[in-house]
């Protein structure tokens, strides 16, 4: 019995020793997960504040550029000849050319805009884009008329005069969004080889959503030749970033 009365002494003993060495380690182990809890909420904390200084920077340098860049609108759609050119210091943009069609007609031939028939407006020349146009006269012709009955047809060239109201087809105002979206897109392009950014006005974000809409879900809610769409001739403007 007294070798084994030994053992168990020898084992209680070890136990104890090892019980020991837990208590001695546990809490610099829980000390040193302390400093790199610490150092990581610190360092989540400088990321955060760093954040907010530079945004607060960068909202500071937009506000600045956009209140010299924006030009007196009041006077920026007098006619082709745009007033004084702005220039950001920022970024080195300049000149902002702003170039309108005035409110007829008759202004628009005079100032050498040039009619799109599919948006059935008179268009700047420099932002008049004929490949679009050409592709969409090439689509179809989809029919126009003078009256909303679809009785009085008349050809695309007549159309085209950009002096009368005129009716047509709902598959033609379908490809009027297509065209629509197409140009959207490629205002947004810089023509780095000309170092020109033409940007588009008078093409509302609504008119954007309704088309896109349009050549989505409600592209068959009425018959392609159905004449339901007026299109009254208007003109827009637009607005050139010139790099120098």
């Amino acid at each position: 019995m007294e070798p084994l009365r030994k053992d168990h002494d020898q084992a209680e003993s070890l136990l104890l020793q090892e019980e020991h060495r837990k208590m001695s380690v546990e809490p610099h182990q829980l000390s040193k997960w302390s400093q790199i809890l610490r150092f990581c909420a610190s360092l989540t904390i400088g990321i955060i504040l760093s954040s907010l200084f530079w945004a607060t920077i960068l909202l500071k340098h937009v506000s600045s550029a956009s209140t010299t860049a924006s030009p007196d609108t009041s006077t920026s759609i007098s006619g082709t000849i745009p007033i004084a050119p702005i220039t950001d210091p920022n970024t080195n943009i300049a000149p902002v050319q702003w170039l309108s069609c005035g409110d007829t007609p008759e202004e628009s031939k005079q100032l050498g805009c040039k009619f799109q028939l599919w948006s059935f407006s008179w268009v700047p020349a420099p932002c008049y884009d004929q490949g679009i146009e050409d592709e969409f006269l090439r689509a179809k012709d989809w029919g126009y008329y003078v009256d909303a009955h679809g009785n009085n047809e008349v050809d695309a060239s007549f159309a085209k005069r950009g002096e009368v109201p005129i009716y047509s087809t709902w598959g033609q105002h379908y490809w009027h969004c297509l065209a629509h979206l197409k140009n959207t897109v490629k205002s947004l392009e810089v023509n780095r080889s000309g170092s020109v950014w033409k940007e588009i006005l008078g093409f509302r974000v609504d008119h954007l959503e309704h088309c896109l809409d349009t050549v989505t879900v409600e592209r068959n809610i009425s018959e392609w030749y159905t004449v339901n769409i007026k299109m009254m001739p208007g003109g827009v403007s637009c607005r050139l970033w010139v790099w120098p």
